[in-house]
């Protein structure tokens, strides 16, 4: 699957699922991403091995999905917005090659 096809398909999920009817702003939509993220974190914190993913009341949990989670969230936001995510994500890979090492220097 491509980010292309991967962005359709979690708008029109989101879409059947009645997800689109308030026609959130795009900035609602990024913090749902975020939100997303955070959970991703406290799986972590909760020690949870990064690799793993499990069941808990048949819905697949974990670091995994959370991340997951965050990449369905920014497909959606994406089409949503009329992007496409892959040429942007393309492009920026590209740039990043030209890049000097560590180039703002920071380590994180």
């Amino acid at each position: 699957m491509t980010l292309r096809e991967m962005q359709k398909e979690a708008w029109a999920i989101s879409e059947s699922k009645g997800f689109h009817k308030d026609h959130q702003h795009p900035a609602i939509r990024l913090m749902l991403v975020v939100s997303e993220l955070s959970e991703a974190v406290e799986e972590l914190r909760k020690g949870h091995d990064a690799t793993k993913i499990y069941e808990k009341d048949g819905k697949p949990e974990g670091f995994p999905i959370e991340i997951a989670d965050a990449v369905i969230r920014l497909g959606d936001l994406c089409e949503c917005a009329g992007m496409d995510l892959e040429t942007a994500v393309r492009m920026k890979l590209g740039f990043n090659k030209t890049r000097p090492m560590m180039h703002g220097g920071r380590k994180f």
